[in-house]
């Protein structure tokens, strides 16, 4: 394919055709501009490509922890309301005494706290006011 252009242009150089050499040398320079294009094309479709992948791998990767932290939290809020339930058994038959109160702790959960963290919101209102 080379020889066959070097021949056509020593051909027009050698007939001194100088409009047809420059309009096959015009011809050459876009068919290398349009070289250059396509790969430039190319490449930025192969960036976008990755740049996907990488979007899709982060957004992955975000699910599984906002997944992780749902599951964590609806697991402390069973914990939590086991222990509610297990206060309320406690306190309706009448078997809850000080040292259960002080000393019953499962995880990050007592007796005490659970009691004032569902007293804490109505303290304010049950306390009498003098003016």
């Amino acid at each position: 394919m080379i020889k066959f252009f070097r021949r056509i242009r020593q051909q027009l150089v050698t007939e001194k055709k100088i409009s047809k050499y420059l309009l096959y040398a015009i011809g050459e320079i876009l068919l290398v501009v349009f070289g250059i294009l396509i790969a430039l094309y190319l490449n930025t479709k192969k960036e976008i490509k990755t740049n996907n992948a990488q979007v899709e791998k982060i957004l992955a990767n975000v699910f599984k922890d906002l997944e992780k932290d749902l599951i964590d939290n609806i697991n402390s809020q069973i914990i939590l309301y086991k222990i509610k339930d297990s206060l309320s058994r406690n306190v309706l038959s009448k078997t809850l005494n000080v040292a259960d109160y002080m000393s019953n702790r499962t995880g990050n959960y007592s007796y005490s706290s659970l009691i004032e963290w569902q007293v804490e919101p109505f303290r304010d209102k049950c306390l009498p006011t003098f003016s």
